[in-house]
């Protein structure tokens, strides 16, 4: 039988541990080597698809006439405070087989949001817009607590967000179409 001093019993529980992790390491390599990524579980399983979005920013500074402060497209019908808009864009999906626009028009009023949220309440039930449920709406698409709106009206809809910021009142004008 063979003795070892402990020095030398230490050194070689070392280098068997190192031997161990060092195999452990290689298994492990060659594992990954023969399993690629694409087997590998992923958390987003459906791939993102590009699309062909065409943007328009109104430039507000030049726009000659408030109607000029509204993107080209944007219904007249639904009412707007021009002189103060602060956002005015749309952008149109263009890849799709019925193209869809989003136009955003947002604007300050020095009218309170209770009485904004009242104006678009009216304004949509006499116009026909049909309320219903949004995922951050009511069930009924009216949230009079968030001052916020959501109705269609054949294929298009409008979202209207009211909201208080540091003392003005800001209305935001989703308004998609479906062409």
């Amino acid at each position: 039988m063979i003795k070892y001093n402990t020095g030398q019993s230490k050194t070689i529980v070392s280098v068997l541990i190192f031997l161990i992790l060092l195999i452990l390491v290689i298994v492990g390599v060659i594992w990954y080597l023969k399993h690629p990524k694409e087997n590998i579980v992923s958390n987003n399983p459906s791939p993102l698809t590009a699309e062909t979005v065409e943007m328009k920013s109104t430039d507000l500074f030049t726009a000659k006439t408030d109607a000029d402060k509204l993107p080209v497209g944007f219904p007249a019908s639904i009412p707007v405070e021009t002189k103060t808009v602060l956002v005015s864009n749309s952008k149109t999906y263009t890849d799709r087989s019925s193209p869809v626009t989003i136009y955003d028009v947002e604007y300050n009023t020095d009218k309170s949001a209770s009485v904004k949220y009242t104006e678009y309440l009216n304004y949509m039930t006499k116009a026909g817009y049909v309320f219903s449920s949004k995922d951050i709406l009511s069930p009924d698409g009216k949230d009079e607590k968030n001052h916020s709106l959501y109705a269609t009206l054949g294929n298009n809809s409008l979202l209207v967000n009211i909201s208080d910021l540091s003392g003005k009142t800001v209305v935001q004008l989703i308004y998609t179409e479906m062409k």
